[in-house]
């Protein structure tokens, strides 16, 4: 209505009268929205509930302010809780989906799973009488959750023999670990971060503090591949690991409470770090990297992350449901976005074989074309994050995770160049020392 006014399509001194009255009810526009859902709700061909009208009619709102913002229900928001804590009811497997169906690629320490059989490599075929080789990672994520003591089917396929099996067990709680610590090469240490979930920066501080005291560590390679992000007091934490002095991260937002400076603390661990990253590494990681890349006290290999420098803050309602609402933006130590909307780039580029999907290429024409303005720029990669599906390239991913990291170099490119680059720095940092000694 006001892009009406403004057109001058009405009078003045109705603008003005109008005006007036908005200013004095700036929500007399419910009275439309409410006899909209009346009429909807009793002279629409089917019928239809006021509930489900007004979950509708907040979806709406909220899908139009951007990307990142979200109506939940109450199930949603049980899903990102249960994303955020690390912790859920299920079988305890990680997957990947291939063409036919999802693909075991690693099975929890003390879950179901591990206690009745299955292995990494098993293809599921089906759970529950569902068959999954068609499915999206959505609907795999809920046939394998479940309730604590639900019992479970599973029909999966052996990697090595082709061979089938039934197996039976019990849906149990599982504690998803935030970090895996392994040793690369002599020296080197691999560090993945499967999100920043609550002690994520603690876990990954503990096992490498276990991991120096097997050995010396040179260097590190942090792995956040396919990480969505996370907790920014996680990110924050996590990257203070290896800063001992000036800013890591800021946010600016419209609320004063959401304009912060983060501060790195005086110890580190002194640890030259090469961050792993690709599309799907997102929010918390990008922070992460963007913080280490901006200082130059890390080097970025891999490809462009996915482009998510915005802050989301979740609002709780008493039915269960939640509004998850951006709110601010992340800022670099330099002042500049942690991430760009078309995704940060790494200072070494190691593509992924067959890597990118059909959004990933639309995107890429679209931040390569010069005669676009920012402005168009921005609404045109929003338009792309709102395709069905889209959300897919946060989820797919062929990297073979399966394995110890020493083992997966051959079939790792951007591993094989991330470990490169660590070697170059454990050499310039021990150079260095000898220089001062």
């Amino acid at each position: 209505m006001l892009g009406l006014f403004s057109s001058g399509l009405l009078g003045g001194a109705w603008l003005g009268a109008r005006a007036a009255e908005h200013a004095q009810d700036p929500y007399g526009a419910l009275d439309t929205l409410v006899r909209v859902i009346g009429l909807v709700e009793t002279t629409w061909v089917d019928e239809i509930g006021t509930e489900e009208l007004v979950e509708a009619a907040l979806q709406g709102m909220v899908d139009r302010l951007d990307a990142h913002s979200a109506w939940m229900t109450p199930e949603a928001y049980r899903d990102l809780q249960r994303e955020t804590h690390g912790a859920y009811t299920g079988l305890g497997v990680e997957v990947r989906l291939t063409d036919e169906g999802p693909r075991v690629t690693r099975v929890l320490p003390g879950s179901p799973a591990s206690r009745d059989g299955i292995t990494v490599g098993d293809l599921i075929l089906e759970v529950d009488g569902q068959r999954l080789e068609a499915s999206e990672m959505e609907e795999v994520n809920r046939a394998l959750l479940g309730p604590r003591g639900q019992p479970a089917r599973l029909q999966v396929r052996r990697a090595g023999d082709g061979s089938d099996h039934t197996i039976q067990t019990v849906r149990d709680r599982v504690e998803a670990p935030n970090v895996d610590v392994d040793a690369l090469a002599p020296g080197i240490a691999y560090a993945r971060m499967v999100q920043f979930r609550e002690g994520a920066a603690a876990d990954l501080e503990r096992q490498l503090a276990r991991h120096v005291a097997e050995g010396p560590v040179e260097a590190l390679v942090l792995d956040l591949r396919d990480n969505p992000g996370g907790l920014l007091t996680e990110a924050v934490a996590t990257a203070d690991l290896f800063l001992s002095e000036g800013p890591i991260v800021s946010t600016t937002g419209r609320v004063e409470g959401e304009r912060r400076a983060f501060e790195a603390t005086p110890d580190s661990l002194g640890v030259p770090v090469v961050v792993l990253v690709n599309g799907r590494s997102a929010s918390a990681a990008e922070i992460v990297a963007a913080a280490l890349q901006d200082t130059r006290a890390g080097r970025l290999v891999g490809t462009r992350t996915y482009g998510k420098g915005s802050i989301q803050t979740v609002f709780e309602h008493r039915d269960g449901s939640a509004l998850k609402l951006t709110v601010g933006r992340y800022l670099t130590p330099s002042g500049t976005p942690v991430a760009p909307r078309d995704g940060r780039l790494p200072d070494v580029v190691i593509p992924w074989p067959g890597e990118d999907t059909s959004v990933d290429d639309l995107r890429e024409a679209i931040v390569g074309l010069p005669t676009l303005t920012d402005d168009q720029r921005t609404e045109l990669l929003d338009l792309v994050d709102g395709l069905p599906h889209a959300e897919l390239r946060m989820l797919r991913s062929s990297i073979p995770w399966d394995g110890p990291p020493a083992s997966r170099l051959a079939r790792d490119p951007q591993l094989t160049a991330a470990l490169t680059e660590a070697r170059r720095l454990a050499d310039e940092a021990a150079a260095a020392d000898a220089d001062d000694g």
